[in-house]
């Protein structure tokens, strides 16, 4: 099996991190999203989350990649994949990325 860190970005503020993972069989995409330390969802269970809309829904929250965004401590993230049995169109790179963009959107919308 195989996990690799695919891309690490900002955008407005927040960082993002992009992994791939192949297992043998299949392989798929995860995007995960800080949630700033201000913010009304930092720190709190994606299960709880239902106002953020995303591929497959969220499947991950915590505190995975803290040591991507200047080392910053604290650094929460929320996430999704592309494990899903509808997944095959968005299984790829763009399409994660850009997920992980509109989530930041979400983010921001929902923070005002």
């Amino acid at each position: 099996m195989s996990f690799e860190v695919m891309k690490v970005g900002i955008f407005k503020g927040a960082s993002y991190v992009i992994t791939h993972t192949d297992n043998g069989f299949y392989n798929w995409y995860c995007g995960y999203v800080e949630v700033q330390k201000n913010h009304i969802y930092y720190g709190q269970h994606y299960d709880d989350l239902d106002d953020i809309k995303c591929h497959g829904g969220l499947t991950y929250s915590g505190y995975r990649f803290k040591d991507y965004k200047d080392n910053k401590d604290n650094a929460y993230y929320i996430g999704f994949d592309t494990n899903h049995f509808d997944s095959e169109p968005a299984n790829n790179l763009t399409f994660v990325e850009n997920e992980c963009l509109n989530i930041i959107d979400q983010l921001i919308k929902l923070n005002n």
